[in-house]
């Protein structure tokens, strides 16, 4: 499975905040963004990829994760832990993003035995 260019368009949103915001707190210079563009990219890309999987299960009243969920989730864990990215500031942070997942799966399968009914996407 490969990141779909979807995700990667919602990844380009939010990149292009981070560096417009952060990079001129810490003196980077736009051309600076390209030595971390990668890793960046990579990462938020995987971020919304595993967002328009659970907003499937959601969608669907599943509280369980797509059946793909954690080996991707693993494949970004290993990049940040490889590149030295990956301590605990950041596990934190993750962990955070997969409650609020796991909270969306929930919230929307009561929703959805109570006959509300939209489209996520």
């Amino acid at each position: 499975r490969t990141i779909s260019v979807r995700s990667l368009t919602r990844a380009q949103t939010t990149i292009k905040d981070f560096v417009q915001s952060y990079f001129v707190l810490y003196n980077l210079k736009p051309i600076d963004f390209l030595r971390h563009f990668p890793i960046l990219i990579f990462v938020e890309g995987t971020i919304y990829e595993l967002d328009e999987l659970n907003e499937v299960q959601a969608s669907k009243g599943s509280t369980a994760e797509a059946h793909d969920f954690r080996k991707i989730w693993s494949a970004m864990v290993e990049v940040l832990k490889h590149k030295g990215l990956y301590d605990n500031k950041v596990e934190s942070e993750l962990l955070k993003g997969l409650r609020y997942w796991s909270e969306e799966r929930r919230i929307c399968n009561i929703l959805l035995k109570k006959g509300a009914s939209w489209d996520l996407k």
